[in-house]
């Protein structure tokens, strides 16, 4: 059984759409099977994929929700290795209030999601900006949490703070929500402030990812296409950045089940030791470079749909 992480910040501006896109996309890449649940009305997760929701023939996450459309039916295939997608439509806005009148109204996304969850290694869900009844339907269904938080932005530090405050009270109801961790998300011109941040983050006692997505200009003209950098930009240091975000990901939901692989994966390095880390991360680099790189198959042209369950993996936990 796959794992469900929401892709939550109490704020907008966050970069939230941004990173469960291209880090669905990364994922893939590594081979894991992905599902990415749009579960944001205004569907900037649907547009990046180059989907319109109201165009989607079988049905979005609003007739997945209220029972019209059963998950499987909704599923459609994107143009990203390994990455499938429920979209979004309009037509969520009005779900929370038929919800609302009904009883366990925080668990119609996780009764949903339930009959696929064996088919994903990972399903993404990217929460919609505030801590209402859709926000609330995704810690609902999750398993873990991952906060992203801009490091420009004191709003978006604050809104993972006051998240990470409402994972804790959620989970007093009786769920059980890891915040798996935080992943920021900083350009090069502010390192000073963003290692303020970073104190402050440290100081909640919530993991902190050790890798960081710069925001560049990439990501945004990636995004003014309605595509995702990993495939708009992917030699790009986001890109780069968005994988090795994946990896520790990966790291987390699925720890080496032996010593040999637990000494190959990528461990958490003091602040101290962190310039020492990077000079031998870039020499891997170089060293990586100068191999030649193995032969790809073909990527699978994208359909509109998907009725086909995906292949076997090496990630999942029955």
């Amino acid at each position: 059984m796959g794992y469900v992480v929401a892709v939550s910040n109490d704020k907008g501006g966050a970069g939230k759409t941004s990173v469960a896109v291209n880090l669905a996309g990364a994922l893939g890449e590594a081979g894991a099977r992905v599902l990415l649940v749009d579960a944001d009305e205004r569907g900037d997760a649907t547009t990046l994929l180059g989907f319109d929701g109201n165009a989607t023939t079988i049905g979005t996450l609003a007739d997945v929700i209220v029972g019209k459309v059963p998950a499987a039916m909704a599923v459609v295939m994107t143009a990203m290795k390994n990455v499938w997608a429920i979209v979004s439509s309009p037509e969520l806005a009005g779900v929370g209030a038929v919800l609302a009148t009904r009883s366990g109204q925080e668990q119609y996304l996780a009764r949903a999601l339930a009959p696929i969850l064996d088919q994903y290694d990972v399903i993404l869900v990217d929460s919609p900006p505030n801590l209402e009844l859709m926000a609330r339907n995704a810690l609902g269904a999750a398993d873990a949490c991952l906060i992203p938080v801009k490091m420009t932005s004191k709003l978006t530090h604050k809104g993972a703070s006051d998240l990470a405050d409402a994972v804790a009270d959620f989970n007093e109801s009786g769920y059980r929500v890891q915040v798996v961790g935080i992943l920021r998300i900083e350009p090069p011109s502010v390192r000073k402030a963003a290692k303020r941040l970073t104190t402050e983050l440290g100081d909640w006692g919530v993991p902190v990812f050790r890798t960081k997505i710069p925001q560049v200009a990439v990501v945004e003209d990636a995004e003014a296409l309605s595509l995702p950098v990993m495939l708009h930009a992917p030699d790009s240091n986001a890109a780069r950045a968005f994988r090795q975000a994946a990896d520790e990901l990966l790291g987390l939901l699925y720890p080496p089940e032996d010593e040999a692989e637990a000494e190959a994966a990528p461990v958490a390095v003091p602040e101290a030791e962190e310039a020492e880390a990077l000079t031998e991360a870039l020499v891997e680099a170089v060293e990586a470079e100068s191999d030649p790189e193995p032969d790809r198959e073909p990527e699978p042209e994208p359909t509109s749909m998907n009725p086909v369950a995906p292949e076997e993996s090496r990630y999942v936990v029955n």
